[in-house]
């Protein structure tokens, strides 16, 4: 799994909303407890889900920590601040960010692999090491990501290095897993198909309105449709780790602009061979709500992209 701009961007949010989450909590227990003389401690005590692909070797296919008590007076994350990157590099070099960010990322992984689980007939067990492998390699690439944040250029080479390195060992440790070949060449092309089966689920949901839900075929068609209309009508991979360089150009939001209108009309053109006309009316309002999103996660980037001056 590649690092992914929007993925990275939407993890970024999840973090800092369960966090506040947290916070906001904290301070209620604490004010309704402010007149108790005689607090009771309490401990709770609890580790990483069992199997997880660094504690045991990868079988043959066949939490969060006690959070630390925060400062009362840390102040919540501020998404505009302009040192937006060095304050979520910092968050990724703590230990309670780094597990809800796993925790965040495993949740979504169980929603884009679902398909292929099935497609792999995996048992509970297979499945839960599976995602395991996928949410740990997922993690560790995001959180290298997070370093990017306003990192200098000598930081960014390694840690791109850090990258390619992590995509290395988790294609092998899928490929042990898996064991078999034919299962290994569909897990990959799944996985270069990945930012499109990210968006299945949605569609599902939106299409099931229509009184016309997506059947099989039609789904593997628009995958297709996307997949071919990213790969090639767009001059920057936006969701791979080229996106990441691209954000720092001032007209980030025109290129992407002008590569989003060449590519979603292919898409249009080729999706209107598959669906009937309620659906490609889902399928319309569905593509510009994407892109209102995505260039919101281009401002967001920009913001927790912009490089440190030390």
């Amino acid at each position: 799994m590649k690092v992914n701009v929007w993925v990275l961007v939407g993890v970024t949010i999840l973090v800092v909303a369960i966090e506040e989450a947290r916070m906001e909590g904290l301070k209620k227990h604490l004010a309704e407890h402010s007149q108790v003389s005689s607090p009771v401690a309490s401990s709770h005590s609890s580790s990483l889900p069992p199997g997880t692909p660094s504690d045991e070797e990868a079988p043959p296919k066949s939490a969060l920590r006690d959070p630390k008590t925060p400062d009362d007076d840390r102040p919540p994350v501020d998404l505009a601040r302009s040192d937006m990157g060095k304050t979520l590099r910092k968050m990724s070099e703590n230990e309670i960010g780094r597990s809800m960010m796993a925790q965040g990322v495993k949740a979504m992984a169980a929603q884009w692999y679902a398909d292929l689980i099935k497609d792999f007939g995996l048992n509970a067990d297979e499945a839960d090491y599976f995602l395991n492998l996928k949410a740990q390699s997922a993690a560790e690439q995001q959180q290298i990501g997070m370093k990017l944040m306003g990192a200098n250029e000598e930081e960014r080479q390694a840690l791109m290095e850090e990258i390619e390195q992590s995509q290395k060992d988790n294609e092998e440790a899928i490929q042990s897993f898996l064991n078999d070949d034919q299962d290994f060449a569909s897990y990959q092309h799944y996985e270069k198909r990945l930012a499109e089966h990210q968006q299945l689920d949605t569609l599902r949901q939106s299409m099931a309105g229509t009184q016309s839900p997506l059947r099989p075929e039609q789904e593997d068609a628009l995958v297709e449709a996307m997949y071919e209309a990213r790969t090639q009508h767009q001059s920057v991979d936006w969701n791979g780790t080229e996106g990441f360089a691209a954000l720092e150009a001032a007209d980030a939001r025109e290129r992407f602009e002008k590569d989003w209108d060449t590519q979603n009309a292919a898409v249009l053109q080729q999706a209107s061979e598959v669906l009937d006309d309620p659906q490609m009316k889902t399928f319309r309002t569905y593509r510009e709500q994407m892109k209102e999103m995505q260039l919101m996660g281009i401002e967001m980037a920009q913001k927790m992209f912009q490089r440190t001056e030390d």
